[in-house]
């Protein structure tokens, strides 16, 4: 993107159905190659309230909000008109107008590592560096999917004796502190044993917005997602870039607020290279997004998350603009969270955040300092 806010060569999406003069409802998604980079980069905005600007001309929004020139040199015509941002920030939609001056971070960390004290320092410093949401993990002896860096977090914390009934007072405090969306991860084991019904109450009374269980997929889950959403705290389903089209279509037939996507297989903890394949699936999601908030027009929710730590309206309300996307999973850099937020909602990030906690820690045994160590690579991906 240039740095007057101009955007050139927009093209749509897809193809322009309607008549020059017609307007949308809904957002209209269109990409352009940016100049700065030679072309070679893609950049994706959304109009809303948007305008036919005429058959394979760009699309332009009714109103005259501040925003993001866009032009159209097809046929030799340039044409511009101003992006409605304001309209899509208060829908709290994250376009890559809007991700690339304020990415979205959720942001990683192991509930009592390094210690208790520590760890609600280490909560109150990601909130300080700008921290989307939380992404909470209550540490188990055999977590599956993460790398040495994170099941080192989760034995420390355990062989300081901390438990599931601490993870929840750990959250009750932070959610009495900041207004941030927190976001549970764990594994099956830790939810079944108490029953899925009640681990989803009890996380929802302690402030949680919503679990992640990666070992507990929809379809196989126990009753999880049922009754998560029962209890007003929906499970995050957990999906790959090469799921079947199938697949994919089971789970987004739930109602859903959220989905995770793990950028590659394997462990956490591994430097994760954006391919051709990531950005195909992140863009068919975004695309998604976009049809259904055309197809639910005229009764489409704010979406995104909401004070008091909610994540949006209901799950049910949300799918008219489907389920909003955050992928992680190998994300250490700010050029890698940059690339991702133009893409999807948010990043995720958690080994990186994970080993400079447990380095402040080694050097400091300070939870004060701990927590700014968090605050400052936090800062740091955020490109601030």
């Amino acid at each position: 993107m240039m740095t007057d806010g101009t955007v050139s060569r927009c093209t749509p999406i897809r193809p322009l159905g309607p008549e020059a003069g017609e307007q949308f409802p809904c957002r209209v998604s269109l990409q352009a190659d940016t100049p700065d980079t030679g072309g070679a980069g893609r950049y994706t905005a959304e109009a809303a309230g948007a305008t036919i600007g005429g058959p394979g001309k760009a699309v332009y929004p009714a109103g005259d909000n501040p925003g993001a020139e866009a032009e159209s040199a097809e046929g030799g015509n340039r044409n511009s008109g101003r992006f409605n941002i304001a309209a899509e920030a208060k829908a709290g939609f994250s376009s890559g107008l809007s991700a690339a001056s304020d990415p979205k971070i959720v942001t990683h960390f192991i509930a009592g590592f390094p210690t208790y004290e520590a760890s609600l320092e280490v909560a109150r410093g990601l909130i300080a560096g700008g921290a989307f949401a939380l992404e909470m993990q209550i540490p188990f002896s055999d977590p599956s999917a993460d790398g040495p860096v994170i099941e080192s977090a989760c034995n420390t914390a355990l062989e300081g004796g901390f438990t599931v009934s601490d993870a929840f007072r750990l959250l009750s405090e932070i959610r009495a502190e900041l207004d941030i969306p927190i976001f549970i991860m764990s594994y099956a084991s830790l939810v079944v044993t108490p029953g899925v019904a009640e681990f989803s109450r009890r996380a929802k009374a302690a402030g949680a917005s919503g679990l992640i269980i990666p070992d507990l997929a929809p379809g196989a889950d126990e009753g999880l997602y049922e009754a998560a959403a029962e209890a007003g705290c929906p499970a995050v389903p957990v999906v790959v870039p090469w799921i079947t089209d199938a697949r994919l279509e089971e789970i987004l037939s739930q109602p859903l607020d959220w989905i995770y996507v793990a950028l590659r297989s394997g462990i956490t903890g591994t430097y994760t290279e954006l391919g051709a394949e990531q950005e195909s699936f992140l863009m068919k999601l975004r695309g998604r997004q976009l049809d259904r908030e055309c197809d639910g027009a005229g009764n489409e929710s704010a979406g995104g998350i909401t004070s008091g730590g909610n994540a949006g309206s209901s799950a049910a309300e949300n799918r008219s603009g489907g389920p909003k996307v955050m992928a992680g999973f190998g994300i250490q850099r700010p050029e890698q969270v940059a690339a991702v937020v133009k893409m999807a909602d948010a990043a995720i990030v958690g080994s990186a955040l994970v080993n400079v906690i447990a380095a402040a820690w080694s050097d400091t045994s300070d939870p004060n300092k701990t927590g700014e160590a968090a605050r400052k690579l936090t800062e740091e991906l955020r490109g601030r």
